[in-house]
């Protein structure tokens, strides 16, 4: 039996730091280090919404199961519903404020 090893490497990201616009986190590098916050309340849904992505001519001359198997990324879809932006939100702020 051979063993399996990760050959992968870390990957390394210079942080980009901004301004978050609330007085309480500036100078904090750790929340300025993370994602800046919309302007709205709303536009939160558009970071959980997910749509797979559509299916290439590549994808269309596989094998059925092959296919088949491309196909269950149906699953993979998340409609963003308007509630979605209060639990977004929520989520957060707990992120800033722990």
């Amino acid at each position: 039996m051979t063993e399996s090893k990760n050959t992968a490497s870390p990957v390394i990201v210079e942080a980009k730091y901004t301004k978050t616009g609330v007085d309480r986190y500036d100078g904090n590098p750790l929340i300025e280090a993370l994602p800046k916050l919309p302007e709205h309340r709303t536009k939160f849904e558009a970071f959980v919404e997910h749509t797979p992505p559509k299916p290439t001519d590549r994808t269309r001359r596989k094998s059925e199961v092959a296919r088949l198997m491309e196909a269950m990324t149906i699953e993979d879809i998340v409609f963003a519903f308007p509630e979605y932006s209060k639990g977004c939100l929520a989520l957060s702020t707990l992120m800033r404020e722990s």
